[in-house]
């Protein structure tokens, strides 16, 4: 009996840590197989709107994956790093295929994705899963000199698609609370609300006004390019001086030079 119970624990062990230390860059160990596999597959991603904060989660990953990410950061060769995965409402945000169509739009559309984290140092790694590459395409660590407690990336409009996946983890194996905030951006503001990034993003991608640009405030436009009335309240010191608003997030307001009749 104590040689079976010997030889059990040893090759359950053995299985486990055989690739640990080993994975590419974006894969895990599976501790259970033994084998290394891409996170994009790896873990089931849960949908996250293109707009909100998501707080109560919780980085506990019982299954012991082993993460890697880069050799320099010696991923997977200290210890288990919990990891979720999640990917954007996509269907959210309509304007995408307009700001895909046109490469000369003004603003920098952004879908900038922050991870906050007391009990560990957050880290995010965005992928792209297109064709089940599982390609790595950026990571993030501190979203500012020595900031411990926050991590950000920023994926570009342009770029963004159902096949986007960004891994929420940390640093060091460590494990913890955590919670996400995503917020669309134009001109490196966050904007009210999707409905308001949904038309201030086209007035600044489809305009053929040069004048127009991330220091001005543009006419909304709707889905047929048409005015609506309002404008989009931009300005480029972020203070919201140039249409009465105190603040950095991009709104909308009346306008009698944007009135349709």
């Amino acid at each position: 009996e104590g040689e079976g119970e010997g030889e059990g624990e040893g090759e359950g062990e053995g299985e486990g840590e055989a690739c640990m230390g080993t994975c590419p860059v974006a894969e895990v160990c599976d501790s259970d197989t033994g084998t290394c596999e891409p996170i994009c597959g790896t873990f089931l991603s849960t949908t996250i709107q293109a707009l909100g904060t998501v707080s109560g989660q919780s980085l506990s990953n019982g299954d012991q994956q082993y993460l890697s990410f880069t050799p320099e950061m010696n991923f997977g060769n200290v210890a288990s790093h919990a990891v979720d995965t999640w990917r954007i409402d996509v269907g959210a945000l309509p304007v995408l295929a307009t700001l895909r169509a046109d490469t000369t739009s003004p603003p920098a559309a952004e879908l900038v994705v922050r991870q906050a984290a007391l009990d560990f140092d957050p880290f995010l790694a965005v992928f792209n899963d297109a064709g089940g590459q599982c390609e790595l395409t950026d990571t993030n660590d501190d979203a500012a000199v020595e900031d411990f407690n926050n991590s950000q990336v920023a994926i570009k409009m342009a770029l963004l698609t159902s096949d986007t996946i960004f891994a929420a983890t940390s640093f060091r194996p460590k494990r913890g609370a955590y919670s996400l905030d995503v917020r669309p951006t134009l001109c490196g503001l966050d904007v009210a609300s999707l409905s308001v990034f949904d038309l201030c993003a086209r007035a600044l991608s489809i305009n053929t006004n040069p004048s127009v640009s991330c220091n001005s405030n543009p006419c909304a436009r709707n889905a047929a390019g048409a005015l609506t009335g309002q404008g989009c309240c931009i300005d480029g010191d972020g203070t919201g001086a140039a249409c009465g608003r105190s603040g950095s997030t991009i709104s909308l307001f009346s306008s009698t030079t944007c009135n349709p009749s």
